[in-house]
């Protein structure tokens, strides 16, 4: 980080289970406290692009600290891009129709790459 601050990176499952008679409310206020703290303490709350609260995630799906494998499917590759920063200040723009032409430019860039990847 800035001025060597460490970076740290975290996240938790609030719910390994698709039982919903399991939820643990508790842990979901827990979660929901640390974005608040997080988004309280970090200029416009940008640290929450570092910090994941996910449920029920799929197997497979390209979303780090949340993917993972199941080791009963077959083998899978998936490719997630760090673009928080790019959402962040496109969406911070006072002028929506200027976000809409960057996440535009950014999403032909990401279907460019797509179309590198799979020669």
């Amino acid at each position: 980080g800035k001025n060597g601050t460490p970076v740290i990176n975290s996240s938790c499952d609030l719910l390994a289970t698709s039982d919903a008679s399991r939820a643990d409310f508790g842990w979901y206020r827990a979660a929901a406290e640390c974005c608040l703290q997080i988004s309280q303490n970090s200029p416009g709350g940008a640290a929450n692009f570092r910090f994941c609260a996910s449920a029920n995630i799929a197997p497979g799906v390209p979303f780090f600290p949340a993917a993972y494998h199941a080791s009963s499917a077959p083998a899978a590759f998936a490719i997630a891009l760090e673009n928080g920063g790019v959402a962040y200040s496109a969406f911070c723009s006072a002028a929506i129709e200027h976000a809409e032409k960057r996440t535009e430019r950014v999403e032909q860039g990401l279907k460019r790459l797509g179309s590198e990847l799979q020669r």
